[in-house]
């Protein structure tokens, strides 16, 4: 009678284990790194980007050696005129004039450039991070991380070292897939298609 309870509560056991359902293990989070200054550099948008800013360059370059070349013709008259004359300090005021409108218009253009490219640079970031929102909800992706190796190389003042270093986020990637590339893509794509509809 032992033995049959035995074989009883063995049966019973053995029943309740395999009924019982085995829990699957959670599944892990995708995530994903992206490689911001990669992703910046390679845009096609910032090279047309970088191409403008290149023009307004140039414009105001062109505009300050016109104000330079009669700034020299004024400086040129100066010496061949007495200091004590009208004339000398007509010339003079002229000068001096001219020097602070081509300081004013050095600030201005200086100002004009830093203005686009930081209007620039804060539209592609957001365009960056809305691709990036995008691409992630797509795949699956629950994190993405920046991902920035530092270029140590061509510095040795301590301060930037740790300023590089302190900007990088991951240090380690084993495991998350690099988006960069797909990024890169899918932003250069759609940048040609807008193109190609202004035209």
């Amino acid at each position: 009678m032992w033995r049959l309870l035995g074989v009883i509560a063995a049966v019973l056991i053995v029943g309740t284990l395999a009924v019982t359902p085995v829990a699957a293990p959670e599944p892990q989070p995708k995530i994903a790194v992206v490689d911001l200054q990669e992703l910046f550099e390679n845009l096609e948008e910032k090279v047309d980007m970088n191409v403008d800013l290149n023009v307004l360059s140039e414009k105001a370059k062109q505009a300050l050696e016109a104000l330079k070349a009669d700034h020299d013709k004024l400086k040129e008259q100066l010496r061949f005129l007495d200091e004590a004359s009208d004339k000398y300090k007509a010339t003079k005021k002229q000068l001096d004039d001219l020097e602070t409108l081509s300081r004013a218009r050095l600030e201005e253009e200086d100002k004009k450039i830093r203005g686009k490219t930081a209007e620039f640079t804060k539209r592609i970031y957001e365009k960056m991070v809305q691709e990036i929102a995008a691409y992630a909800k797509v795949e699956g992706f629950a994190l993405v991380l920046k991902s920035q190796k530092p270029d140590l190389a061509d510095t040795n003042d301590l301060l930037e070292i740790n300023r590089r270093i302190g900007q990088r986020i991951v240090l380690y990637s084993g495991g998350v897939v690099d988006v960069t590339s797909q990024i890169i893509r899918i932003m250069n794509d759609k940048y040609a298609q807008s193109k190609g509809k202004g035209k």
